[in-house]
C-alpha cells in the first residue's frame, strides 16, 4: 500500500496519464489517492483503481461514463 499524489505535471487532467501522478506512476488498488489543489482530474477509462482517495483544497474528481 503507497501513496499515489497528484501532481497534473503531464496533460493536467486524465488520471491514467502517468505523468500527472508523482513517480509517473497511475495508481493501482493498492494506493491510497491524494488530490489536492484546484484540480480537476477526469476517469476517462475503465480500470481506474485505488484503496481510497482523499480530496484536498477545491480539487474536483470526474468520473466519466466510460471510466470504471
Amino acid at each position: 500500500m503507497g501513496l499515489a499524489t497528484w501532481t497534473g505535471d503531464g496533460d493536467g487532467w486524465r488520471w491514467e496519464d502517468p505523468d500527472n501522478w508523482e513517480y509517473d506512476q497511475v495508481p493501482d488498488e493498492y494506493d491510497n489517492v491524494l488530490i489536492g489543489g484546484d484540480a480537476y482530474v477526469q476517469v476517462t477509462e475503465p480500470g481506474a483503481e485505488s484503496m481510497s482517495i482523499q480530496l484536498d483544497d477545491d480539487a474536483t474528481l470526474f468520473i466519466r461514463s466510460e471510466g470504471g
